[in-house]
């Protein structure tokens, strides 16, 4: 199967941060809301009363509120992926963007909280692998799409 592969530039993947930034905040408030209410659903299972209509009805509350935020916790996660880069970590706000540094692919790696991409690493490498952005930003190519198989 044909899939466009997205290649961004530095200044393009600068251009989106603001909108990433406003989409993983709400990413992680989802999922704190969701893993809040496993609590609550763990709680209840752990004391209701067997049988017990109100404990029932709770429960019922709580699993379909829990199944909603999972949802929109999703559709938040489409909407990054959506924009073309890929989300690496949650709880950090990691994106990487595929970009093409001196004819090789590679990622342009940001995370919630830097103002801009200022870090690069090898695609098969991670976070920890990431090198700064010490070239010529124009060194850097995107705006283009690369056809891959999967």
């Amino acid at each position: 199967m044909d899939n466009e592969l997205r290649t961004f530039t530095v200044e393009e993947a600068n251009r989106i941060i603001p909108d990433l930034t406003k989409l993983i905040r709400l990413l992680q408030a989802k999922q704190k809301q969701a893993l809040d209410l496993e609590v609550q659903i763990d709680a209840l299972e752990l004391i209701a009363e067997q049988k017990s209509k109100k404990s029932v009805t709770e429960l019922s509350r709580l699993v379909k509120a829990h199944h909603e935020r999972v949802t929109e916790f999703y559709a938040v996660v489409d909407q990054i992926h959506q924009q073309g880069c890929l989300l690496k970590d949650i709880n950090m706000g990691l994106i990487d963007f595929y970009s093409i540094m001196n004819g090789k692919v590679i990622y342009l790696c940001w995370r919630l909280g830097e103002e801009k991409v200022n870090f690069w690493h090898e695609v098969g490498q991670g976070y920890a692998f990431r090198h700064p952005l010490t070239m010529d930003p124009n060194d850097v190519q995107g705006g283009e799409s690369a056809s891959s198989e999967q």
